[in-house]
């Protein structure tokens, strides 16, 4: 695991499958799934796996944990270990196609941590469950497309 500017700590998960020695690769895929919930957020994961075709794409996984303002932003009331235990596990579940970057990000504000995280243009899937009122889920995506992210928004089963 390494640390990244001021509270970021990421870890790369790569396929079990073996790469083939000679193969012509199609351009590589990177797809940005945010942790809403659990059960939303495999969804995204399974459905992010899908769409990748090759070990050369790559799932980013970021999970933006919100400190509480009377907590120091280095030390968050759930452990950063658990939450990478937690988002390692979800990834190993769920994707078997392409190689996961976990990041977990500590911070303030979660829309603000994920829009400086992500890069202009990034391909971004968001799990949620079904509601029939607007869900914190679905602002998020309106915010991301409204920044000019390509959002999947993911319904869980």
């Amino acid at each position: 695991m390494k640390v990244v500017n001021g509270g970021r700590k990421e870890r790369c998960l790569e396929p079990a499958r073996a790469v083939p020695a000679m193969r012509l690769t199609p351009p590589r895929v990177e797809i940005h799934v945010i942790y809403t919930t659990p059960q939303a957020t495999r969804a995204a994961l399974r459905a992010a796996d899908a769409i990748t075709q090759s070990r050369e794409d790559r799932i980013h996984f970021l999970v933006p944990q919100v400190v509480p303002l009377e907590f120091p932003l280095d030390r968050p009331p759930v452990s950063v270990a658990f939450a990478e235990l937690r988002a390692l596990g979800m990834a190993s579940e769920c994707c078997r196609t392409a190689a996961v970057q976990v990041q977990i990000v500590l911070c303030g504000n979660r829309a603000q941590c994920i829009e400086k995280t992500l890069r202009p243009d990034s391909l971004v899937m968001i799990g949620s469950r079904k509601h029939r009122w607007l869900a914190s889920e679905q602002k998020l995506a309106r915010q991301l497309r409204a920044k000019g992210y390509q959002v999947i928004h993911v319904l869980e089963q």
